[in-house]
Formats: C-alpha cells, structure tokens, sequence
C-alpha cells in the first residue's frame, strides 16, 4: 500500500524522481511479501511431514513438492533442514500457546485456568508426541512459549492475586518458572522418566506454589478435562 502522504509529496515536488521510487518501493514490498508467503508454505508442508513421518524421516526433496516450489529454490529460504526444523517449532510453539490461552481463559476459576494449560500442554507428550518433541528440543524453547503467552499468562497470575485465590507474588518470576517447570516435565514424560500421571501431579505442585491449599490443589489437579487438539494449523485468536 502507498502511503498517501508520500503522494501528495511527490505531485507538490519532483514528481517524476518521487513517482519512480515510489514504484520501486511498492515493487520491493510485493516481491517480500512473495518471499514470505512461500517461507510460510515451505513451513507448513514441513509441518504436515513432520507430523506424518517424524524430524528424521524429513527431506527436503519432499518438502519442496509438498511446498510446490524448485528444489533449488529452498536455499532462498532457510539455510538447511535444522533451519527450516527451528522455524516450524518456534511458530508450532507459538501457536499452541494461543490455543492454551484461548482454552484455558473459559474457566471462571484462575486456578482451574492455570492447571488445565499445563495439563493440556504436559498430556501433548502422549497424544502428539512429534510435536511435543519439537517444542521440547527447540533452542530456547521456554522464552518462545513465555513471549506468546506473556500477555494472557500475567493477566491470569494478576487476577488470581487480585481474587485472593493466588498468593501474592511476583508475576513475571511467577509465569517463568511456571512455563520452565511445564516444559521440564513435557521433556521427562517424553523421555520416560516420568509417567502419565505427571501431568495431575505435577499440576498439583504448581497450584500449591500458586498459594492454593494442598487439598484444593489435589482436588483442582484431578479434575476431569476433556482432551483438546494441540497442532499446527488448529489455533484460533486468542483471547
């Protein structure tokens, strides 16, 4: 889009010079959102294989069909296969942060809020452990979680404070070592070192640190809660 007030610019002063860099901006602008709008389908057919198949089973052959580009055209885009593998986590990572806010922001109850999104996230291990692991395995895998959920995570830590039902506390301190321990354990239960309980008690610890009582918390952390679909493609806005 042509800023307008660039027009009125060009047709008061040197019109023909100002006409022409205009052009060659809008150009410029037409050819990045190309760059961009063929990242994203490398990024999303590397998705979709890596969910079928697995990080080990990926080529980059296959990507580039499935992408429907040149094969010789992916060096354009990321520099190798753990390139490309780093950018579909950091954005699978921040899309499933959006569907746990959007989720979890339907309980009244901060505290059902903040247990269910660390069960949901911690059961992934078992239900879409290809996904799991590329979130687990991602460089700096707990900051891209925290920047997506920043804004949600501290409202619902400031509410619970503000309701009583949190003790008071630090917010930010609070929602890293809240997203650190969700990952952790998301890592141990892939590994096995952990069981698929971990996800209830590992939710009961953190709601105890939250400030709630050790009965409240093992009643909150026990509660039913219907599995949800934690994937690439499934997120809607969140709230």
């Amino acid at each position: 889009m042509v800023n307008t007030d660039q027009l009125i610019v060009t047709f008061c002063d040197d019109g023909p010079v100002e006409l022409e860099h205009v052009s060659r901006s809008g150009e410029s602008t037409r050819i990045a959102r190309r760059k961009l709008l063929t990242r994203r389908r490398l990024t999303a057919a590397a998705s979709r294989l890596i969910a079928e198949k697995g990080v080990a089973a990926l080529r980059l052959r296959e990507i580039a069909a499935v992408a429907d580009i040149g094969f010789g055209s992916f060096y354009n885009y990321f520099d190798s296969k753990e390139d490309l593998v780093e950018a579909v986590a950091t954005e699978l990572t921040s899309e499933i942060a959006s569907q746990l806010a959007m989720q979890a922001s339907r309980f009244n109850d901060p505290a059902e809020s903040a247990s269910a999104a660390h069960r949901w996230f911690v059961r992934n291990a078992a239900t879409e452990p290809q996904t799991a692991w590329l979130i687990v395995n991602l460089d700096r895998a707990d900051v891209v979680f925290q920047d997506a959920l920043a804004g949600y995570g501290k409202r619902l830590l400031e509410h619970g404070v503000a309701c009583g039902r949190f003790r008071p506390m630090d917010v930010d301190t609070a929602l890293t070592s809240f997203i650190g321990a969700t990952i952790a354990v998301t890592r141990a239960v892939l590994e096995q070192r952990l069981g698929a309980d971990a996800e209830t008690s590992s939710a009961e610890v953190l709601l105890g640190a939250l400030g709630l009582t050790a009965q409240d918390a093992h009643n909150i952390a026990r509660r039913k809660l219907p599995d949800i679909q934690l994937r690439a493609g499934t997120a809607d806005t969140p709230p």
